[in-house]
């Protein structure tokens, strides 16, 4: 009887240490960086939006969402990424408060999809009165070439930023 405990014992400390199959290193993630940055008032900060850890990505879009009455956008510093195999279609729609970016591959007679990690696109923003801003991704799609959510879609982590805008 001892053993019999003993084994379901040891079973559940097992199954509820384990992260469900996914190892923390493969974990699909979108990260804004720097998380943090300080800048002067009336200058600017740059951003880069990384992934990691996908698989089968034809096309991205989401919000980018922030304070416009602390920073503002600057449209044409955004810039598709590295990560793109060929160059993307890219096209942002500028909003008060809200960045709305796609990026995605041409479709062609091949297979046309990115794995791995790297640089979705930049961003800059500019410091217009002081204060702090969190800087935030919402909505986002992640698409295959098929239209359809890549896999583990439902297990993307995001990570934010914040921009502190002090005076001289």
């Amino acid at each position: 009887m001892k053993k019999i405990i003993l084994i379901i014992l040891s079973a559940i400390m097992l199954l509820s240490c384990s992260n469900g199959g996914t190892d923390p290193k493969e974990q699909l993630a979108i990260m804004i960086s720097p998380a943090e940055n300080h800048i002067v008032n009336d200058s600017m900060v740059e951003f880069v939006v990384r992934i990691e850890n996908v698989s089968n990505l034809f096309a991205f879009s989401g919000e980018l969402k922030y304070d416009s009455s602390i920073v503002e956008i600057q449209s044409d510093q955004v810039a598709a990424g590295s990560f793109w195999s060929i160059e993307p279609l890219c096209d942002c729609i500028a909003e008060t408060g809200c960045l709305n970016i796609c990026i995605g591959l041409t479709q062609t007679n091949g297979i046309d999809r990115i794995n791995g990690s790297g640089t979705l696109f930049t961003f800059s923003l500019k410091g217009i009165n002081i204060g702090q801003s969190e800087i935030s991704l919402s909505n986002i799609q992640l698409i295959n070439e098929n239209g359809e959510l890549i896999n583990n879609f439902n297990e993307l982590e995001l990570s934010s930023s914040i921009v502190y805008v002090e005076s001289e």
